[in-house]
């Protein structure tokens, strides 16, 4: 979780203000103690939900690692199997 929050914050993004309240019950942080990663191939990976300022978290991604450096999922003719196509922006 705190891993996650980093991540986000990197990318200016701050995590809920409850989080706060929860963090508490993880115990303590120390940075760069996980060995999980975040992203998809090294880049911010995005899937807007149904009530994302898609808009601004776009704005946001790319003022934070630049233009090209996205991951985004696009729906192929496929999704009806539950399969996705992945694009990189360029």
């Amino acid at each position: 979780m705190f891993g996650a929050a980093d991540y986000a914050r990197s990318l200016g993004f701050e995590p809920h203000p409850d989080f706060a309240k929860g963090a508490a019950l993880l115990g303590d942080w120390e940075e760069g103690s996980s060995d999980v990663t975040f992203g998809q191939d090294g880049k911010p990976f995005y899937i807007n939900g149904p009530r994302d300022d898609t808009y601004g978290t776009m704005a946001k991604l790319r003022q934070a690692v630049g233009d090209g450096k996205l991951r985004l999922p696009r729906p192929s003719p496929r999704l009806r199997l539950g399969g996705w196509a992945w694009i990189t922006q360029r």
